[in-house]
């Protein structure tokens, strides 16, 4: 399944290594970088900002499972845990790309692809940086040997989900108490 939605999202897209490149030279432009180039399996797990361990008052999460399904939620000091999209992920190359399901009918506010990579000094990270918008304020932020701000424009894997019945109950826990589609109706 993952193989084939992996087809789908990658056909036509010409930019895909010029895109790559141009983040790599970002990211490397301030800290040292590596490709991360894992199996999707593998790649399954929690990825968040602020970084696991780092407190704030507001935050994302970016839930993919070992199906090939994704949540990602956000939070704030006012705003519960919220789903603001769910749909399938695939990964090729350091590429992940995100597709919404059809019953998402607002604007989510996630980017549809993100660059897998870690810290060269940090082997064992995972790192993704939307290749849209946060792309854009990192390569115009240019502070070389600060990886402050990469981590901080990044989701950072804060969990991996191995076991896949582990995975279907947290997902089906996360939509029982935070999926709120009302939230996202235009009042009359």
């Amino acid at each position: 399944m993952i193989g084939a939605i992996t087809l789908f999202l990658l056909a036509g897209q010409t930019d895909v290594p010029e895109i790559v490149a141009r983040a790599l030279s970002a990211l490397r432009a301030q800290v040292p970088v590596e490709l991360v180039d894992i199996e999707p399996a593998k790649l399954a797990g929690l990825y968040q900002v602020p970084p696991p361990g780092i407190g704030g008052l507001s935050g994302e999460e970016l839930y993919l499972f070992p199906d090939g399904s994704y949540v990602y939620c956000e939070w704030a000091d006012v705003w519960p845990l919220t789903v603001h999209d769910k749909g399938h992920w695939a990964v090729s190359a350091s590429l992940l790309e995100l597709q919404s399901d059809p019953d998402i009918t607002w604007s989510p506010g996630v980017e549809r692809r993100h660059l897998l990579f870690r810290r060269s000094r940090m082997p064992g990270e995972a790192l993704l940086l939307g290749l849209g918008m946060r792309l854009s304020i990192l390569e115009r932020a240019k502070k070389a040997g600060d990886d402050s701000s990469v981590v901080w424009l990044s989701l950072s894997r804060g969990a991996v989900y191995e076991n896949r019945p582990e995975a279907t109950r947290l997902k089906a826990e996360l939509m029982r108490r935070a999926w709120r589609p009302e939230a996202f109706r235009k009042a009359p």
